[in-house]
């Protein structure tokens, strides 16, 4: 009995045991009704998410901010437009069981693409200014002057290119479709996002070639001295100058763009300084057009070439998803090392007067082509496509906004950097080589990158180092630039078509297969000579796209974004973004009217590629039509019931948002 508690102790224990029972049974009939609630409002939510055109005059509230809480990384799969399985759990790809489950893992593993903040940010700050931008933007300073380009530049970036840039980044961050998908909103102009990719392609494949002859000069820097310190290279010119304090070169020279009574014999007086000699004759093999040095394949740079496609071909079939963190380490590792010698080149340019390349005559405002080129240029970037994936793939740190004007200030500041770095270089050049007229400096792309630039450099202490550096981030660039782009491609291509996603390796490999092979043609004297006149030639094609895209929103509707933006973020798209809008497609309108009347790039070749590359559109906007006509699909061009949010739930919400009652709500309206 000692051992055995008092009776009001056994009795609290007891009553102890039945109230946590009691509680218990409370717990799970409130657990349950909460359950059977959510089911209900499911259901409600999912009848009417499939009845658009329904009068929604049931009594379940949609609270029109009820979208923002939803995390859409954790929205379940099977809450969106397409089934979950992409592929058969009994798919068999090898007969062996254990390569087979690696593989079936390996591609269920790369289904979703989720960037960071700072992920998205170096990979489309990267995609703004690629090689091929550079490569166009050293041209434009060379043709019309660089105040007049940075004049028109800044002009068209900050009324036109940031509002664009934004509503697409806006767009895909709404809808989380890749550049192809997301035509589904226009479904007239589904095509229109196949031209983009062959456009996109295309220049990665120069861009491959830049990095290709980089890297051959890094690993030609591993020597003692730099070697086109003078003229006693393989295949130099009897033209080839060196620095002679008693000679200097006092010809006279023009530049076909910028003066309208250049002879022929002007436009070709170039000096052949040893950097630039080097570059032609050596690396090239160009030497003379009518007589080149070699009329075979560049061996030296094709092997490089190749190397750098089985490098994409690697990340590009593993997915961006596997390899974004390795290059976002590179790509701020290469961001960092520039900002100081960014800064050093705005510290120094003050000792070197402006070249007559950067200086401008204000009487070419008159010149339509310097708008058209340079609008084309600036708004080429802003093509639906990158920008759409990515941001799809990520979410904003601050705001749209905000992360927008960052990227133009950064590109701002990086475009005006490079000019500065054209202006030194020539001035440097012109001082070493005793050279009195600048205009007999050749500035085009290709030279002010691998002779001009070098050219400075090499008189640094420690040029192997400096060189080595340079030359790799200019490889680095190329190489990230096409893996963005490849990838970009395959990953709206698998989104549109998502049986094609189990065959992503093959799918790889032959896009990696026929560019490399395109390489290896293009990389000719002659060829690589027309290849770089076609990519100069592009402006045709980009006007025409840009013009279909903006066409395209304007079908979707300028009032329809601005109730999304409106429902998305809980803010109203202010006028400023909607009036960038419209004057851009006014300035690509007028552009594109002006490239067709004067026909300034007519060649034959320019033709066949404007062809090829516009013919998806022009064949999209077909066969959309006749599955209009056929009614085999509902709509041509308005939005499918399907095209908004990522999954039911929102787009039920976002059919059942009222911006007008929410205005009126907000004391707005």
């Amino acid at each position: 009995m000692s051992c055995l508690q008092p009776k009001a102790t056994r009795d609290g224990n007891k009553l102890r045991k039945r109230l946590q029972n009691e509680a218990q049974k409370a717990y799970d009939k409130h657990k349950l009704a909460e359950e059977q609630l959510e089911a209900e409002k499911l259901k409600l939510l999912s009848k009417a998410a499939k009845d658009e055109s329904s009068d929604q005059d049931d009594k379940t509230i949609f609270d029109s901010r009820g979208l923002y809480f939803v995390d859409l990384e954790t929205v379940d799969a099977t809450n969106g437009e397409e089934s979950d399985s992409i592929f058969s759990t009994n798919s068999v790809y090898f007969k062996n069981t254990f390569l087979n489950k690696f593989y079936k893992n390996f591609l269920s593993s790369e289904r979703k693409l989720r960037l960071s903040w700072a992920e998205y940010m170096c990979f489309t700050f990267l995609l703004h200014v690629p090689l091929v931008y550079i490569y166009r933007h050293l041209f434009l300073v060379s043709a019309f002057g660089a105040v007049m380009v940075m004049i028109i530049y800044t002009l068209i970036c900050a009324t036109i290119s940031v509002p664009v840039y934004m509503v697409y980044v806006f767009l895909g961050n709404y809808t989380r479709r890749s550049y192809i998908r997301f035509w589904n909103c226009v479904p007239f102009l589904k095509g229109l996002a196949y031209s983009i990719a062959i456009q996109g392609l295309f220049l990665e494949i120069f861009n491959v070639i830049l990095a290709a002859i980089s890297l051959y000069y890094a690993m030609l820097m591993f020597s003692k001295s730099v070697p086109w310190i003078d003229c006693s290279f393989k295949y130099s010119s009897d033209q080839c100058a060196t620095p002679d304090p008693a000679k200097s070169y006092n010809k006279t020279c023009c530049h076909s763009f910028r003066h309208m009574n250049c002879t022929m014999e002007n436009n070709v007086n170039l000096s052949k300084f040893s950097s630039f000699d080097y570059f032609n004759n050596y690396v090239m093999r160009i030497g003379n057009k009518t007589n080149p040095i070699q009329t075979g394949y560049l061996t030296h740079l094709v092997i490089n070439a190749e190397i750098i496609w089985f490098v994409i071909f690697i990340f590009v079939a593993i997915g961006l998803r596997r390899c974004a963190k390795i290059f976002n380490i590179i790509n701020m590792t290469m961001y960092i090392t520039l900002v100081p010698i960014m800064l050093y080149t705005f510290a120094i340019s003050s000792k070197y007067p402006m070249v007559e390349y950067i200086t401008s005559d204000f009487s070419s405002l008159k010149d339509y082509r310097v708008w058209i080129h340079t609008s084309v240029h600036v708004l080429h970037r802003e093509l639906p496509a990158d920008v759409l994936t990515f941001s799809a793939a990520s979410k904003p740190a601050i705001s749209i906004p905000v992360d927008t004007v960052i990227i133009y200030v950064m590109k701002l500041f990086y475009t005006i950097t490079i000019t500065l770095w054209m202006s030194l270089s020539i001035n440097f050049a012109s001082k070493k080589y005793k050279i009195v007229d600048t205009k007999c400096i050749l500035a085009s792309g290709e030279v002010m990158l691998f002779a001009l630039f070098p050219e400075y450099l090499a008189s640094l202490p420690a040029p192997q180092i400096w060189l080595i550096g340079y030359f790799l981030t200019i490889f680095v660039w190329g190489l990230s630039s096409a893996v963005y782009v490849y990838n970009s491609f395959l990953e709206a291509l698998c989104e549109e078509f998502p049986i094609i996603h189990q065959w992503r390796i093959f799918l790889s490999a032959g896009l990696c297969i026929l560019s490399g092979v395109s390489n290896v043609f293009i990389l000719n004297p002659k060829i690589f000579e027309f290849y770089e006149g076609l990519s100069h030639s592009l402006v045709d094609q980009k006007a025409a796209m840009l013009l279909f895209s903006f066409a395209g929103l304007f079908l979707y509707s300028i009032s329809r974004i601005k109730n999304d933006f409106h429902f998305y973020s809980g803010a109203i798209l202010g006028n400023y973004w909607v009036a960038g809008i419209k004057v851009a497609t006014l300035v690509i309108t007028l552009s594109t009217i002006g490239l067709g009347y004067y026909r300034i790039a007519g060649q034959r070749s320019s033709k066949t590629l404007f062809l090829i590359i516009m013919a998806p559109t022009l064949i999209g906007m077909v066969i959309s039509s006749m599955r209009f006509s056929l009614r085999i699909s509902q709509t041509l061009i308005s939005p499918n019931s399907k095209w908004g949010p990522p999954n039911r739930r929102q787009r039920a919400a976002r059919i059942r948002f009222d911006p007008t009652h929410d205005l009126r709500k907000c004391g707005i309206g």
